[in-house]
Protein backbone atom coordinates (compact mmCIF):
# COMPACT_ATOMS: atom_id res chain seq x y z
CA UNK A 1 0.00 0.00 0.00
CA UNK A 2 1.27 3.12 -0.80
CA UNK A 3 0.77 6.59 0.85
CA UNK A 4 -1.52 9.20 -1.30
CA UNK A 5 -0.04 12.37 -1.97
CA UNK A 6 -0.88 15.20 0.29
CA UNK A 7 -1.43 18.28 -1.51
CA UNK A 8 0.14 21.56 0.91
CA UNK A 9 -2.91 23.74 -0.09
CA UNK A 10 -4.93 21.32 1.52
CA UNK A 11 -3.39 21.00 5.11
CA UNK A 12 -5.05 23.19 7.60
CA UNK A 13 -2.57 24.90 9.78
CA UNK A 14 -2.99 23.80 14.11
CA UNK A 15 -2.20 26.48 16.76
CA UNK A 16 -1.47 25.36 20.58
CA UNK A 17 -5.34 26.02 21.38
CA UNK A 18 -6.44 23.67 18.71
CA UNK A 19 -4.73 20.71 21.29
CA UNK A 20 -6.75 19.29 24.13
CA UNK A 21 -4.80 19.20 27.74
CA UNK A 22 -3.19 15.61 27.22
CA UNK A 23 -1.83 16.34 23.60
CA UNK A 24 -0.63 19.72 24.92
CA UNK A 25 1.00 18.31 27.92
CA UNK A 26 2.48 15.15 25.48
CA UNK A 27 4.07 17.85 22.72
CA UNK A 28 5.13 20.32 25.94
CA UNK A 29 7.23 16.92 27.40
CA UNK A 30 8.80 16.15 23.78
CA UNK A 31 9.38 19.64 23.72
CA UNK A 32 10.95 20.06 26.64
CA UNK A 33 13.19 16.70 26.21
CA UNK A 34 14.16 18.21 22.64
CA UNK A 35 15.43 20.94 24.13
CA UNK A 36 17.33 19.89 26.82
CA UNK A 37 18.90 16.96 24.89
CA UNK A 38 20.01 20.00 22.01
CA UNK A 39 21.39 22.00 25.30
CA UNK A 40 23.73 18.51 26.22
CA UNK A 41 24.53 17.71 22.57
CA UNK A 42 25.32 21.49 21.93
CA UNK A 43 27.11 22.83 25.19
CA UNK A 44 29.73 22.07 27.56
CA UNK A 45 30.14 23.59 31.13
CA UNK A 46 33.21 23.31 32.80
CA UNK A 47 34.19 22.86 36.79
CA UNK A 48 34.79 26.51 36.76
CA UNK A 49 31.36 27.17 35.46
CA UNK A 50 31.88 28.32 31.94
CA UNK A 51 29.87 27.58 29.37
CA UNK A 52 31.49 26.96 25.98
CA UNK A 53 29.79 26.09 22.86
CA UNK A 54 32.35 23.54 21.16
CA UNK A 55 31.23 23.44 17.50
CA UNK A 56 28.33 25.24 15.44
CA UNK A 57 24.38 25.04 16.79
CA UNK A 58 22.72 21.51 14.47
CA UNK A 59 19.92 21.94 12.33
CA UNK A 60 16.82 20.47 13.88
CA UNK A 61 14.24 19.08 11.29
CA UNK A 62 11.59 16.52 12.21
CA UNK A 63 10.72 13.75 9.28
CA UNK A 64 7.27 12.58 8.93
CA UNK A 65 7.21 10.00 11.35
CA UNK A 66 8.07 13.16 14.09
CA UNK A 67 11.00 11.49 14.59
CA UNK A 68 14.17 14.00 15.01
CA UNK A 69 16.27 14.58 12.72
CA UNK A 70 19.57 16.00 13.11
CA UNK A 71 22.86 16.38 10.35
CA UNK A 72 25.48 13.69 10.15
CA UNK A 73 27.69 13.71 13.06
CA UNK A 74 25.33 14.93 15.38
CA UNK A 75 23.57 13.22 18.41
CA UNK A 76 20.83 13.28 20.71
CA UNK A 77 21.96 11.91 23.69
CA UNK A 78 20.22 9.12 25.79
CA UNK A 79 18.92 10.54 29.37
CA UNK A 80 21.31 8.21 30.82
CA UNK A 81 23.81 10.09 28.70
CA UNK A 82 22.49 13.03 29.73
CA UNK A 83 22.74 12.34 32.72
CA UNK A 84 26.65 11.01 33.14
CA UNK A 85 27.31 14.44 31.34
CA UNK A 86 25.82 16.51 34.45
CA UNK A 87 27.06 13.66 36.81
CA UNK A 88 30.86 14.32 35.14
CA UNK A 89 30.70 18.02 35.03
CA UNK A 90 29.81 18.30 38.26
CA UNK A 91 26.07 19.72 37.95
CA UNK A 92 24.31 17.04 40.02
CA UNK A 93 25.56 14.74 42.43
CA UNK A 94 25.68 11.28 42.78
CA UNK A 95 21.49 10.73 43.65
CA UNK A 96 20.90 12.78 40.43
CA UNK A 97 19.58 16.13 42.68
CA UNK A 98 20.99 19.38 41.28
CA UNK A 99 24.82 20.88 42.72
CA UNK A 100 24.42 24.62 44.09
CA UNK A 101 27.71 26.10 43.08
CA UNK A 102 28.37 29.66 45.45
Amino acid sequence: MTKPEIDPSNIIPISWEDLDDGQLREIEQHLKATQEALLAGCFIKTHQGVVRKPGSTPKVTVNEENQIRLPKGHVIPSPEELKHRAYSTGSIDHRGRPIEIY
